[in-house]
């Protein structure tokens, strides 16, 4: 992997999307033994971080509010199922 030039300033600000990238990632290589996805160090490199900061991400110490795109997706689908079940319900009480 080549690595772009570090920036100058030391106050580096993710975007939400970059946060989900450096979590899944980590995921992917706690999950994987390693053999998959990138270490702490190489996303901190690659998105110039500090590892510990990227341990923090991980930890979610920081950015703690944001979730995972899947973990909304299953809040929703559990919504709509929800949902479903009640109009089911209702329908099912009005029909003799």
């Amino acid at each position: 992997m080549t690595l772009a030039p570090r920036p100058r300033s030391g106050n580096r600000r993710l975007s939400e999307e970059e946060v989900r990238d450096i979590r899944a990632k980590l995921a992917r290589y706690r999950a994987s033994g390693g053999r998959e996805g990138l270490s702490p160090r190489d996303l901190a490199q690659a998105y110039f971080l500090s590892t510990e900061y990227v341990r923090k991400l991980e930890r979610r110490e920081t950015w703690a509010w944001l979730e995972d795109k899947a973990t909304q997706q299953q809040d929703l689908a559990a919504e709509a199922a929800a949902s479903a079940a009640k109009v089911k319900k209702m329908l099912d009480e009005e029909l003799p």
